[in-house]
């Protein structure tokens, strides 16, 4: 009896990417096309309209627009990688499942080409960031050191968890929207955490001390992700195989 040969790897990362084409495009789009904006303020700022600007409002602007510029462009590129839970709006649909069940692949490999296909994208997006990250920096004449993409690392890692969590939550409801809207309520309440220790740099922020404040807030980022920066592979790897892990045993649950 001839043996059942399995679906190849390559077919089912494509079947994982096909639902993403559009929203890789449109990210990648919007994030180049950000990094041009910010360059036209700039040149605006030397020579055009906004080159007329003086005091408080300049300052802000010329302490505030390079670190958009460096790390908004970046963070879009790396938070595609959730794209990937467009893929389950498909495997919703009956005729996508009963397609998905005539695959001869068990639901822990459809699991696993999920987390690979993430954690692609995600490499991919930490290039990405980290080359418009340089190209901002010779733009506006800043230096360009060890410590954005250490700031770049510490995104990457905080995207991993949230990825791992839509995945985890989407195998526990099996909705995609409840999903989302459970990962966001869990970083709001993290974000929350977060901010009571921080509380007077917060308050700050509405008095006459806000760029001072600032500047305090981001120091205070970038020294922990410098000293987190040689954990932050090891740590997203761990995040993206434990979720891997986590929502592979669920898969089997529900198989049961």
């Amino acid at each position: 009896m001839e043996k059942r040969k399995s679906a190849p790897i390559w077919g089912l990362f494509y079947r994982e990417i096909y639902p993403m084409l559009k929203e890789l495009t449109i990210t990648y789009l919007i994030g180049i096309g950000l990094a041009v904006v910010f360059y036209l303020i700039k040149l605006s700022m030397e020579i055009g309209n906004l080159a007329d600007m003086s005091g408080e409002k300049l300052e802000m602007l010329k302490m505030m627009l390079p670190g958009y510029a460096t790390y908004f462009p970046g963070v879009m590129f790396m938070a595609v990688s959730l794209g990937s839970i467009s893929s389950f709006q498909f495997e919703m649909q009956p005729k996508f499942r009963c397609f998905t069940a005539s695959i001869p692949v068990s639901e822990w490999k459809f699991v696993g080409v999920k987390f690979l296909t993430s954690a692609s994208i995600l490499v991919v997006g930490i290039l990405a960031a980290i080359l418009n990250a340089a190209i901002m920096c010779s733009v506006f004449d800043t230096a360009f050191d060890q410590t954005i993409i250490a700031n770049l690392m510490l995104c990457a890692v905080g995207l991993s968890i949230v990825c791992a969590g839509l995945y985890l939550f989407n195998y526990l409801f099996r909705n995609p929207m409840v999903a989302i809207i459970t990962a966001l309520v869990i970083l709001y309440a993290a974000v929350i955490i977060w901010m009571v220790p921080h509380f007077d740099l917060i308050e700050q922020l509405s008095t006459e001390n806000e760029m001072n404040a600032m500047s305090m807030i981001f120091d205070k980022i970038t020294g922990f992700s410098a000293a987190f920066l040689p954990f932050s592979v090891p740590c997203i790897i761990g995040v993206l195989g434990l979720g891997w892990v986590l929502c592979s045993l669920l898969a089997k649950r529900r198989e049961k």
